[in-house]
């Protein structure tokens, strides 16, 4: 059985004073020579923010940033998604940080040191090809579906709840996974895994005394209502599902009566089937995914 070693990071490094004014300035100088064509949004929202409650969360979702603008030193949450231009981020990120998503850009590369503090590290649907081994121990989630990592690091945040690791190229799962004392949550759902390790990790969860984390083998997948931009006919040709798939009457079902799109999960004994509609919630996809509960008693199962 493969051993997992856990990181010893200090997570009590107090953060650095900095003055509002030099910080003002920095801002303006990055609005002032970046390619950002929202560069004034950015300014904006984060004057916004800084008038606010520090706890609250900056949004800086869609605003085509290429780079990261300069993050206030008392920042505690921000969302950088769907900023497909975004590539890279500062090498130093606020001490302060407790959660940072990084969703739908084109990150291939992380910081080299990580906030003391940070406790969830949501970087889905992007290029990173391997996970940080060196993330603190306070760090619980880490949401890291829809990249290209080909392995699980030997080194995992020893409070570590939930590691969403689904749809990359991972063929093999240290065993020593399954005895981290804190994680609830594997998933690990459109990875090429072989069958010895799907063996493996079944016989492990089926123990009487297995006490792991629930884990999740199969396929997860979702659909998008386009009526919006394509013409009623055609809607369906962006239904990404083979033809044979079991789920399939129920998604159609669900957008013909208006579901903005639907989430799946399907394995060799059950597919379960979330819809999400426009009038009952603003969740968006990437999150209904992450979020995908196997026992919600509100979801299809069949």
């Amino acid at each position: 059985m493969d051993a997992i070693r856990y990181s010893q990071r200090s997570t009590d490094v107090p953060g650095s004073a900095q003055d509002p004014g030099v910080y003002t300035s920095k801002l303006s100088e990055w609005a002032r020579h970046t390619t950002c064509s929202q560069a004034q949004e950015v300014v904006k929202r984060i004057q916004q923010w800084r008038g606010g409650d520090p706890s609250s969360q900056l949004d800086l979702t869609h605003c085509d940033l290429d780079e990261c603008p300069p993050l206030p030193f008392d920042l505690q949450n921000v969302n950088l998604s769907w900023n497909p231009r975004l590539s890279a981020l500062p090498q130093r990120l606020p001490d302060s940080l407790v959660s940072l998503a990084v969703m739908f850009c084109n990150l291939s590369a992380l910081p080299a040191q990580w906030p003391p503090c940070l406790e969830k590290l949501i970087i889905a649907s992007n290029c990173v090809a391997a996970l940080p081994e060196n993330l603190p121990d306070s760090v619980r989630t880490i949401g890291a579906a829809n990249n290209r990592i080909e392995q699980v690091p030997a080194h995992l945040p020893a409070r570590l709840e939930s590691l969403g690791i689904g749809t990359n190229r991972i063929a093999h799962v240290p065993m020593g996974l399954l005895s981290m004392p804190n994680l609830k949550e594997l998933a690990l759902a459109n990875n090429p895994l072989t069958p010895a390790c799907i063996q493996e990790l079944r016989q492990a969860s089926a123990l009487p005394d297995y006490a792991g984390p629930t884990i999740t083998i199969g396929e997860i997948g979702e659909y998008y209502d386009a009526s919006e931009i394509l013409p009623a006919s055609r809607a369906a040709d962006t239904v990404r599902i083979v033809p044979a798939h079991p789920a399939r009457a129920q998604v159609n079902r669900h957008l013909q009566q208006g579901a903005q799109y639907v989430a799946w999960y399907a394995d060799s004994e059950r597919t379960i089937v979330r819809p999400y509609y426009r009038d009952t919630t603003n969740v968006s996809l990437a999150s209904a995914l992450m979020a995908l509960n196997l026992s919600d008693e509100s979801s299809e199962e069949s």
